[in-house]
């Protein structure tokens, strides 16, 4: 076994497509560093949403997990309420002589760990607005700020509220309330955990057929009418209003797969490019501020053996500690 690195205050922020593996390498990575592993997956929050957000079955590990079944109640848990908890959990975990990993795929929780939104509290999206089409929330917001429309997905409805509802709220274009560099903890390692994509692909195909046999339809059908419903409707969770309208009968089994494979499949470009964004703007971050502790790296899990990974980010982590 190598090493264990000393710990001091370092953050490691692993992030990745949905079935890239990132649950089974952040455990591996467990085996030679004493983690605390925190959740950065928005569906995994949630205590009634195990199968279909591919929960770990955290309760049985010797590691420490937090943020796993965390609410209980249909309620929504911003960026800033993550990156509050990130914090009082890396000073948790380092107090205990732990390195506090968060893990997940949420891009948005990854984002709030490194970059600090200005003061503002986005307000709710205004009624006149919540009926209005995905589509025609981007041309209103292009029409506001062509900046920030340009770097919302035009697909990407929450994105969308949000800009358009700090707009109304403070008048001013929300490209120019970009958040500022300002991470949780330093030295940081960032990793993006990555496959070929037809590899992930597959893997994606696979998972989706796995999912619903273990249960995801029983599942599903324990939140019928009831609050969590609309909430996951309203959250567009990856395949479970899917699995609400097969329940209803509104779907065949074949096309309950073929869409959840499908959108996933969706949902993991998205994340991908959402890396890139991101790795892109830490990276220059971090060349102004002359952080040189502090890193950015990406691990392929299609073009080499797991445990090469495993020892690429041990020399990393531990380079932190000099």
């Amino acid at each position: 076994m190598p090493t264990q690195p000393t710990i001091s205050s370092p953050l490691v922020i692993i992030y990745g497509p949905t079935g890239v593996g990132k649950t089974d390498l952040v455990l591996a990575l467990a085996e030679h560093v004493p983690l605390a592993i925190i959740n950065m997956d928005v569906g995994q929050l949630y205590t009634p949403f195990g199968i279909g957000t591919a929960k770990p079955d955290w309760k049985k590990e010797i590691t420490p997990h937090y943020l796993f079944d965390h609410l209980n109640d249909p309620v929504d848990y911003t960026a800033a309420d993550y990156r509050v908890d990130v914090a009082a959990l890396a000073t948790t975990a380092h107090n205990a002589g732990r390195m506090p990993c968060t893990v997940g795929g949420s891009g948005f929780y990854a984002y709030s760990l490194l970059f600090e939104h200005q003061g503002i509290k986005t307000p709710s999206i205004s009624a006149e607005l919540q009926d209005v089409s995905t589509e025609e929330l981007w041309e209103l917001l292009r029409g506001i700020d062509s900046v920030r429309a340009a770097e919302i997905n035009k697909n990407d409805r929450y994105r969308l509220e949000r800009a358009l509802a700090l707009w109304k709220a403070t008048g001013e274009k929300p490209s120019t309330k970009k958040p500022l560099f300002a991470p949780v903890a330093q030295p940081f390692l960032m990793v993006g955990v990555l496959r070929e994509r037809e590899d992930l692909y597959v893997r994606i195909n696979e998972r989706t057929k796995i999912m619903l046999k273990q249960g995801w339809i029983e599942e599903v059908k324990t939140l019928v009418d009831t609050p969590w419903e609309d909430f996951l409707c309203k959250k567009r969770l990856i395949g479970y209003p899917e699995v609400f309208a097969y329940v209803r009968g509104a779907l065949s089994y074949a096309d309950l797969v073929r869409r959840i494979q499908e959108q996933t499949r969706q949902y993991a470009k998205r994340q991908n490019c959402f890396w890139r964004m991101m790795e892109r703007n830490v990276k220059q971050e971090l060349d102004i501020s002359k952080d040189h502790r502090s890193t950015v790296v990406s691990v392929n899990l299609t073009d080499m053996p797991f445990d090469r990974y495993i020892k690429q980010l041990l020399d990393d982590i531990i380079s932190l500690q000099k």
